[in-house]
This record gives C-alpha cells, structure tokens and sequence, in this order.
C-alpha cells in the first residue's frame, strides 16, 4: 500500500456566533455626485478594491464634456482600513446614452465596466445603435488605465452587449441578452439571447467562445445574469419557459445554464431550474457561483421554503451544490420577514462560506420594525456544514423611503458592498461591511495531537483536557470530501479516538470538530 500524507491546517473559533457580526464601517457617496446619477446601481468588490457604476452620470473625469447618460465608474481603495474614492473612470470614447457603468466587475488588477448601449466597434466605426460594448481597465501602479474595448465578434444593432459582465481571474463573460443569432452566428430568433467569454492572452482580452442555451428560443434572454468562478460559468434566462427536461412549459419562469471549461473550451452540461418554477419567477434574475456552490435569485416568487404562505414577488434564492460533476438543488432560501413585493433575490453573491441576498424593496428595519416605504435590506447567510442559515439582516445607519438599499451587492472574504442607488433622488450612496473579528484561540501541539503523521491510513485524534475545557460535552466529529460528503461521522466522548482514510480514494478531505462553542477544520491531503 501506497504512503497516505495527511498535511493538517486547523483554525479555531470560540464559537459560530461571533463570526457571523457584519458592521457598517462607512458609507460614501460620489465625489461629484448629483440628482439621477443612479451611483450604486451595480457595485463590485476584490480584496482592497471596489469599482461603482453610475450608468447615468453626464459628466467626464474633470466634470466637463457634459453628455447626458453617457455613464461613469468610481474606483474605492481600503486604504488602510479606510475606504475611499481614488479614482472616476470614463470610456475614452464616451458618448450620450452609451449608459456605461451599468455593469461592473473587478477581479485582481483587472476590471471590467459595461456600456449596453453603446453604438461603435472598437475602432469607434461601423454604428449599430445599442450594439453594446465593454471596456477593461488594468491598475497600473495604483492607477486605473483603460487598456482595451471589447465588442462582441458577431456585433448587431440592439444586443445589448455589455448589460450583464463577471470576471474572474483570467476570464471575463458577458451578456447580450437580445442577441438573435447562435453560436455560429446563424439561426436568427428574436431575443434568444447570448453570452460570449475573453480570455487574458498575456494582457490582451480575446474572445474565445459565443455560447448560446442548448434550447434557446423566442425571448428567452439567456444573458440577463452572468457570473463566473474558476471553471464554471453560469449564464440565467428568466424568460425562459420549460424546465430541465424541455418540457412543462411556464411562462417566464426562468432557468439557468451551466456550463464547464474543457481545456478551453466552454461546454454547456446542465440546465436548472426551480423545484417549484411557477409563472413568472424569474429564476436567474441573477446568479453567482464559487467553488461547489450556485445561488439563484427568483425575485418574483411567492412562496416560501415549505411552498407555502404565498406573498406576491416576495422573491427566493435557490442554492445548487456540485455533486460530483451534478448540480443538484439542495434547499430554497427566503428571507426571515418575507413580505409582499419585497423582491428578494434580485442581485445575489456568495464567497467562501458566506453569501448575500438583497431585498431592495424590502421595508422594514432589522429588527423588522420603522416602516419606511423601499427603503431596502439584504441577508447574510452562512454555509453550516452544508445548510446555509441566515444569519444577518443588514439594513443602511441612515436608512430612508425610496433608498433602494441593496438594489446590488457584492461579497468578497470578509467585504461587503451595497449600494443604495435612489438614496437623495438617484444621487446614489454605497455602504461598506466587514465581519466583525472573529476571535481566535491558538492551540499548540499540546492542545490537539494527530498521530502518525504521515500515516498510512490509519491515524489518531487525541484532545486533551486544554482544548476541551472550551466546548461542553463531547465533540462532534465529521469528515467529508471536496463535494461536501461526508465519508464520517462521530464523536469524541473521551480524550482518544481512531480514525481510518485508508479506503477512500486520493484527494482532499475536512475534518470538522465541533461543540456548542468550539468549531474546528482541517484539511487533509491524501496522497
């Protein structure tokens, strides 16, 4: 038998509860903001950097050049804890109505804003009203520089390219939920919809791949959410009426594709839809993935977990979980205080064991009192060991009617951004969250002993009377795989207990150790 090396990392929390306070840090609006901006209307955030759109602003860096809703971006820096508005961005070839900054996101050094609008290709020729485009900014030393336009290959008038755009290290996909053609650029059928990827080749973007649902059909607008992770992409088309199977038609009920990048090349291999899809859901209103997990806003649906308890577009978010290579639907969420037309589950995010949820419409405070009319929340979820819980309602410190707060959001680690872009009449406002720090207690050696290590597949957990001081009663142990299976489970009710791996296949498995206040992970490599 082949040596087995366990590599082990452990991370201790004093209980669940005190990672899951999310705070307000600060809230900023525009450096040049003004009535019908509509700043904050999407928002995007990667480690210390946060891009806003405002689709609606007329003005150019300087604040010249007046062109009504030709569109801007503001870029946001931690900067040391503090968040602040380093930069305004414009396209170098801004025109009116172009509405660029309607969609933005931000990846590493690398950003990307949509303009759906916009008319020209990228040499600034060839005018095809509302044929869409987008524009990729690099951070050159601090500095955001627009580096490159990129326009679909098959561009057409009225496509609305660029309106839905998710980068994700090396790739970029966007929407153009009104494009007619498929992928070869033949077929023609009205709004059917498209999405398109680029691949960074060495600092230029390329477009590599048109795809196109499997079944597109007659306004369908597959394209009108996007989002993409590591090798998955998912593409929503709320419009769209039948389910997995093609069958069962119901109107705008919605569904989504996912689709996997074989060496390359982008391959659709399943299509969801909601367990209980009704007319007029909207499922994939948005979508986002990371790592094993898909979340899907229906901002329209009525009913709640159990389908029951209607509330007209109260709205749902539907999670998937990746099952060795299957998507498989593992639970619906809705808010704790749904309400009619709160419309949650129209902008939705998730990273690592958390996500978030908006209900832009939503009335109520946190403590689901001072009513104030669309003043807008949004939810916090937590991943525990597979069911995700809600956590956190979150509302803005000057909440007011008509703020829209949440209308996007955005998740990153431990980050949060919401804008509230009808704050002071469209003017527009963002909110920045952080998790409050988690505290961490660090056990030696002495505290948690594995044995022997490495090991050929049999091996021994020993906690001693310091580590289990922390929690009461015995620790629940449990092991699972990538997929989030679990292989074990036990419990610890004395100080030694023997765990074997010597059957399972190579890879990577977590050991989860948990009291009533005592969670622990570790990760194993199998060799």
């Amino acid at each position: 038998m082949k040596k087995i090396t366990f590599i082990i990392t452990i991370v201790f929390f004093s209980g669940i509860l005190s990672a899951q306070n999310w705070q307000e840090i600060i809230t900023l609006a525009s450096s040049d903001g003004v009535e019908n901006d509509d700043f904050a209307y999407c928002v995007s955030i990667s480690g210390d950097y946060a891009i806003v759109g405002a689709h609606n602003e007329d003005e150019d860096i300087n604040g010249d050049n007046y062109l009504l809703n030709a569109g801007s971006a503001y870029i946001f820096f931690n900067n040391e804890g503090v968040w602040e508005e380093i930069q305004k961005i414009v396209a170098s070839d801004r025109g009116q109505e172009d509405n660029f900054g309607k969609a933005v996101s931000i990846s590493g050094d690398y950003a990307v804003v949509g303009a759906f609008r916009e008319d020209e290709d990228i040499n600034g020729g060839n005018t095809l009203t509302s044929a869409g485009s987008a524009y990729i900014f690099f951070n050159n030393a601090g500095i955001w520089e627009e580096t490159q336009k990129i326009t679909a290959s098959d561009r057409e008038a009225a496509n609305y390219f660029g309106r839905n755009v998710s980068m994700c290290e090396n790739y970029i996909i966007i929407g153009a939920y009104e494009n007619t053609t498929d992928a070869s650029g033949g077929n023609s059928i009205s709004k059917a919809g498209a999405s398109y990827i680029f691949y960074n080749n060495i600092g230029t973007w390329e477009e590599t791949q048109k795809i196109v649902a499997s079944d597109r059909a007659f306004e369908d607008r597959f394209g009108a959410s996007v989002a993409i992770s590591n090798n998955y992409a998912v593409v929503g088309a709320y419009y769209e009426d039948e389910d997995e199977t093609g069958s069962n038609t119901l109107n705008d009920a919605g569904s989504a594709y996912i689709f996997y990048n074989n060496e390359g090349t982008w391959q659709e291999v399943q299509k969801i839809a909601a367990s209980d899809r009704a007319t007029q859901d909207y499922f994939s209103s948005d979508v986002a993935v990371y790592g094993d997990y898909i979340i899907v806003g229906a901002w329209y649906e009525d009913e709640d977990e159990s389908g029951g308890n209607t509330m007209e577009n109260s709205g749902s978010a539907y999670v998937f979980f990746n099952n060795e290579g299957v998507w498989e639907e593992t639970q619906k969420l809705t808010a704790s205080d749904r309400n009619i037309q709160d419309v949650f589950g129209l902008s939705v995010s998730v990273s690592g064991d958390y996500a978030i949820i908006n209900s832009y419409n939503d009335d109520e405070d946190a403590n689901g009192e001072n009513f104030l009319d669309c003043a807008g929340s949004a939810y916090i979820y937590y991943n525990n060991a597979g069911a995700w819980e809600e956590i956190q309602k979150i509302v803005a410190s000057d909440r007011a009617e008509g703020d829209l707060f949440s209308r996007t959001v955005a998740i990153d680690g431990n980050r949060i951004i919401s804008g509230a872009y009808g704050k002071n009449t469209f003017t527009g406002k963002i909110y920045f969250y952080e998790q409050e720090p988690t505290l961490i207690k660090t056990l030696s050696q002495n505290d948690i002993l594995i044995y022997p290590n490495p090991t050929t597949g049999v091996f021994n957990l020993k906690a001693f009377e310091s580590s289990r001081n922390i929690g009461t009663g015995s620790l629940s142990v449990e092991i699972t795989n990538v997929t989030g299976q679990i292989i074990k489970h036990l419990s610890i009710d004395n100080e030694h207990l023997t765990l074997d791996l010597s059957e399972q296949q190579k890879g990577i498995y977590f050991i989860k150790i948990k009291s009533n206040n005592l969670f622990i992970i570790k990760k194993i490599i199998k060799n």
